[in-house]
């Protein structure tokens, strides 16, 4: 009985030993290490490379992780685990830095905008036809900015008078013609008068012994001497004299003289210089200030006319000469310039293009004190820069003006 109950417990025993034996991967560095085995099959599995045991990748670097283009834990912006590329401020990814964006002036990165010559973010820089980023041109003297126009003698910075009161202030020529006491005795101002035989300026002809003027001296059988030869106009053969000598064209222009070229003038003044005013004519030196006869005023309206057409800017008196607006400027194709004068004066308002060139002028007359406004209508003119001179009395100003068609 003992002996049967000894075999039992062995039997016992030995089949419990085999109930409590687990196979599987025993390595603790494995991925499916299992910590119930206490009997190693041979089944480890190993993470690959640079990989956990999940699939992810486990390195390191500060171009690596989701904070970098989102890929995932160890991956570059290209998803390559431990790559090299980056993803710069506009978000492109690659692996070359030196095409990485840059930021622009505004703030933005990869907008391309840049601080252009004049200091202005994105700017356009000095604008076509100007000299400087305020927008100035060059003046007739090539200074940029500069004031001086072409006057109205052709001088570029001139005063406009040509050789003491001449050019452009006829009103101070006196009935000559001339400036102050300086005569014109019929060859211009401050010339001698005609001379010669045949009384034109600047003649040396002589009278020759035939009594011809400028002549040869020959004698012909019908010239100086043998008159029975002579025809019924006093010329030789068939040759005839309409009046201004045997042979020579007759009489021409307005005042039907010998070689003469006058015209009528606006006036009906033959050789006159046109001026219509409203005493006279020509006479312009009769002209009282206001530019009327005697003692007719211009209130601001015409020659004995009341002020009834002034607008309530004319009506007032400014302390000094002022241009106080041209508007629109830039403009397409009318702009009004609005000035004011504190006295009566001749006003003189000429538009000038950006080469000096004369291109029109608005007006040229006195004018009672207060503010007057003028249209410029430059629809016949091409888009550009051009300049309004002003002068008045002592005042003269420049203002650029700018087309836009």
């Amino acid at each position: 009985m003992r002996l049967i109950l000894l075999i039992l417990s062995l039997l016992i025993i030995n089949s419990c030993e085999d109930f409590w034996i687990v196979e599987g991967c025993t390595t603790n560095t494995a991925c499916n290490y299992n910590v119930e085995a206490s009997k190693d099959d041979g089944s480890c599995e190993y993470a690959q490379g640079n990989y956990d045991c999940d699939g992810n990748c486990v390195l390191e670097g500060d171009n690596l992780g989701v904070d970098n283009g989102g890929a995932g834990p160890g991956l570059d912006c290209a998803g390559e685990c431990g790559g090299s590329a980056v993803e710069d401020n506009c978000g492109a990814c690659d692996y070359d830095v030196a095409n990485d964006c840059e930021q622009g002036c505004d703030g933005v990165w990869g907008s391309g905008k840049v601080i252009d010559e004049c200091g202005i973010c994105d700017g356009d820089g000095i604008a076509e036809g100007a000299c400087n980023c305020a927008g100035n041109v060059e003046d007739c003297a090539g200074e940029c900015g500069g004031l001086a126009v072409v006057d109205g003698c052709g001088e570029c910075g001139g005063d406009g008078v040509e050789g003491a009161c001449e050019c452009e202030n006829t009103s101070a020529l006196n009935e000559d013609g001339c400036c102050d006491g300086i005569e014109n005795l019929g060859c211009g101002c401050g010339e001698s008068g005609p001379s010669g035989c045949d009384n034109a300026c600047g003649s040396t002809l002589e009278n020759d012994e035939c009594g011809e003027c400028g002549g040869d001296g020959i004698e012909e059988a019908c010239e100086c001497e043998n008159t029975s030869a002579l025809n019924e106009d006093g010329c030789c053969d068939d040759i005839e004299d309409l009046g201004c000598g045997c042979g020579e064209s007759g009489p021409s222009g307005c005042d039907n003289a010998c070689g003469s070229t006058l015209e009528n003038d606006e006036c009906g003044e033959c050789g006159g210089d046109g001026i219509e005013e409203a005493c006279e004519c020509q006479n312009t030196s009769a002209l009282n200030e206001d530019g009327c006869c005697d003692d007719i005023e211009d209130l601001g309206c015409g020659c004995g006319e009341d002020d009834s057409c002034l607008s309530i800017n004319e009506l007032l008196i400014p302390d000094t000469y002022v241009i106080s607006s041209i508007y629109p400027n830039p403009f397409n194709p009318i702009t009004s310039i609005t000035y004011g004068i504190p006295e009566y004066t001749n006003v003189q308002i000429i538009i000038f293009d950006l080469s000096g060139n004369k291109v029109e002028s608005l007006i040229n007359e006195s004018q009672a004190p207060g503010y007057h406004s003028i249209n410029w209508n430059a629809d016949g003119y091409p888009s550009g820069i051009y300049f309004v001179n002003i002068i008045a009395g002592e005042f003269v100003n420049t203002q650029k003006l700018m087309l836009v068609k």
